[in-house]
């Protein structure tokens, strides 16, 4: 198993094949969206491969801070549906963490399992959560409200954990640096 950067092609193949069906419509950005900050180096895109084949993928937004670093937003994170439930996501997690060594954070979202609609939905974001937490990603008691879905935000922690403040921070500031003002202040609320 390997990691590697996902090309335009790669990238189009996964959103179309993949994407679609692991993340529902109102989750999902547009994939020219994802083609412009790819093209504009603020998003990355990342496969596990086993051969040639594509097993997961790992989709990230990336802010770039004065002093080099980078703060990173895991945008979206899964393995193909017949490969579930193999250990492949933790082997993911723990492979692309040497992809970056210039990271100040890595934050990520959870669907909140205390707003699920109903019973199977509350243990499919529990499952989720478990699996984060369960692989070293830590809870950072951040939660958020985007477009309408409730959110826990976690943090992978390389060299230092962020207190909850400076999350609030880092992860306002990466959807601001994509997003207009006037849609972030009207349908991202950050508690």
């Amino acid at each position: 198993m390997r990691v590697d950067r996902l090309n335009r092609e790669q990238i189009r193949f996964v959103y179309q094949e993949y994407m679609q069906k692991d993340f529902p419509d109102n989750e999902l950005k547009p994939l020219k969206m994802i083609e412009k900050g790819v093209a504009k180096q603020t998003y990355e895109c990342f496969g596990l491969f086993e051969g040639e084949e594509i097993c997961g993928y790992a989709f990230f937004v990336k802010l770039i801070k004065d002093d080099g670093r980078a703060d990173y937003l895991f945008d979206y994170l899964a393995i193909r549906e017949d490969l579930r439930d193999q250990g492949l996501g933790g082997t993911f997690l723990s492979l692309l963490a040497v992809c970056f060594p210039d990271a100040n954070s890595m934050l990520g979202e959870v669907e909140n399992p205390d707003y699920a609609k109903n019973e199977k939905e509350r243990k499919t974001q529990e499952r989720r959560l478990h699996f984060y937490l369960h692989n070293g990603i830590v809870d950072t008691g951040v939660t958020a409200r985007v477009f309408g879905v409730e959110y826990r935000i976690l943090e992978v922690v390389s060299d230092r954990e962020h207190t909850g403040e400076q999350v609030k921070e880092i992860y306002g500031k990466i959807y601001r640096s994509f997003l207009p003002k006037v849609i972030c202040r009207a349908k991202i609320w950050i508690r």
